[in-house]
C-alpha cells in the first residue's frame, strides 16, 4: 500500500511545513481543485492497475489550520468522500485525518475530539458510499470512540522503539 494525502505530509523535516501552501479545497472545504482530483484519479487508478491499495489521507494538520472553521473541515471531508465514491475505486481506504490526536490540531477540536471524530469517520462513509474509513492516531495514541468507529484501525509508530511500537499494536487488539 502507499499512502495519498490530499494536503500532503512532512515532506522534509528541514523547512516549517507550516510554510507549504497545499490545500485543494479552498478555506471554505466546499470545492476540490479539477487539477489535483485529476493527478489523484490517476494514482489511485495505477495503483489498482498493479494491484496496490491506496490509503488516502484528507487533512494534515498543517494545511487544516487554513480552513475558515469547522463546517469548511466538515465540507472539506464530504467533498472529499463524494469525489471518491464517483472514481468507484476499490483499492482504497480513507484515512480521515493524519495523527487527528497529536498537540498540532488543537486549534481544530472537531479533528482531535475523539467523539467528533467518529462522527466524521461515520460522515466520510456515508458519503463515499461505504468505503473502508479510519483515522491515524499520532505514534503510540489511540482512542477507543475512534477504533470502534474505524473499518480499518491505521497506526503510527513515530517515537516508538520496536518493543513499545508491538505493546502498542496489541493494545490496539485488545
Amino acid at each position: 500500500a502507499i499512502t495519498i494525502g490530499i494536503q500532503g505530509g512532512m515532506p522534509v523535516f528541514t523547512i516549517d511545513v507550516e510554510t507549504i501552501d497545499n490545500i485543494p479545497f479552498g478555506p471554505d472545504g466546499k470545492r476540490f481543485d479539477d487539477a489535483y482530483a485529476k493527478r489523484l484519479d490517476k494514482i489511485i487508478k495505477a495503483a489498482d492497475s498493479i494491484g496496490m491499495v491506496v490509503i488516502v489521507n484528507i487533512l494534515y494538520w498543517a494545511q487544516a489550520l487554513r480552513f475558515n472553521n469547522d463546517d469548511a473541515v466538515v465540507s472539506a471531508v464530504t467533498c472529499a468522500a463524494a469525489f471518491l465514491k464517483k472514481g468507484n475505486y476499490t483499492n482504497i481506504i480513507i484515512d480521515v485525518a493524519n495523527e487527528y490526536n497529536i498537540e498540532t490540531w488543537n486549534d481544530l477540536q472537531i479533528i482531535q475530539n475523539p467523539k467528533n471524530m467518529k462522527m466524521l469517520i461515520d460522515l466520510v462513509r456515508k458519503e463515499s458510499g461505504g468505503m473502508l474509513v479510519g483515522s491515524s492516531g499520532g505514534g503510540g495514541l489511540v482512542d477507543k470512540e475512534v477504533v470502534d468507529a474505524s473499518d480499518v484501525v491505521l497506526v503510527h509508530g513515530n517515537g516508538l522503539t520496536r518493543g513499545e511500537y508491538n505493546d502498542f499494536i496489541l493494545r490496539v487488539q485488545k
